[in-house]
């Protein structure tokens, strides 16, 4: 009989995610899922409506506009935690809701906020390449015979787009789930932290440890088939992946 203090193959770990308390990691879990889904929400309309108008209006400063977009990509999320934190460290609740607060003591709405705009650039590229493929004739038709600016969007535009809507949207929810270093600056209590919060702080085993990453690589690799097979051979030029 092998020795108990041997290494051995277990899924015992994986039973974590089903568990609360300390030692468990469903508060985690949840944590994660409702901030990036939370996020990415915000993130198809943002991107959406400011991909249409980088696309399809003309108007003073659209270069700088466009390249706006495009630049939480570059600023780093130590910078963004910190600049988050000065700014609303002493936040009253909105409308007097306690959960309505953008105080870093209390990080729900804070995170929604930083994991939205750190990432919706990916969505913006996106929806912005599937419009360049959609012809602005379509829209031009639907109002000549009645349909305002706002309806041939919603009824005409998006369906053609919503491949693109939905794979950058994807992208957004992949990287918001493996968001690392905003995340180490804004929670301070574990009743607040995500599965990279619980790596960064966890002082359990390495198979613990190894379950909450291989868990995030399932959710991530889940993300990007499903990416690749709506978008096939445009994948690559539109996400770059």
């Amino acid at each position: 009989m092998p020795n108990a203090q041997e290494p051995r193959l277990t899924f015992e770990h994986y039973a974590l995610f089903t568990q609360t308390g300390a030692q468990g990691l469903l508060t985690p879990l949840k944590n994660t899922l409702f901030y990036s889904f939370s996020a990415t929400f915000i993130t198809i309309i943002i991107a959406t409506i400011a991909a249409y108008l980088a696309n399809r209006k003309d108007f003073p400063g659209k270069d700088w506009f466009d390249a706006l977009l495009t630049i939480p990509i570059a600023i780093p999320g130590i910078v963004l935690g910190l600049g988050y934190w000065r700014m609303f460290q002493n936040s009253k609740p909105l409308f007097g809701i306690a959960w309505l607060t953008l105080n870093p003591l209390f990080p729900a709405m804070i995170l929604i906020i930083s994991y939205t705009v750190r990432r919706f650039p990916f969505t913006i590229r996106a929806v912005y390449a599937g419009l360049q493929q959609t012809d602005e004739v379509l829209e031009e038709a639907a109002m000549n015979l009645g349909a305002s600016r706002y309806r041939s969007l919603i009824e005409i535009v998006t369906p053609l787009v919503a491949l693109n809507i939905i794979a950058g949207s994807l992208i957004s929810l992949v990287y918001s789930m493996g968001e690392v270093s905003t995340t180490l600056i804004l929670v301070l209590e574990r009743s607040n932290g995500t599965l990279t919060w619980e790596m960064a702080h966890d002082s359990g085993s390495i198979g613990r440890l190894s379950a909450i990453g291989v868990f995030l690589m399932f959710l991530q690799t889940i993300s990007l088939l499903t990416t690749n097979f709506l978008l096939r051979n445009r994948a690559e030029a539109i996400t770059g992946i």
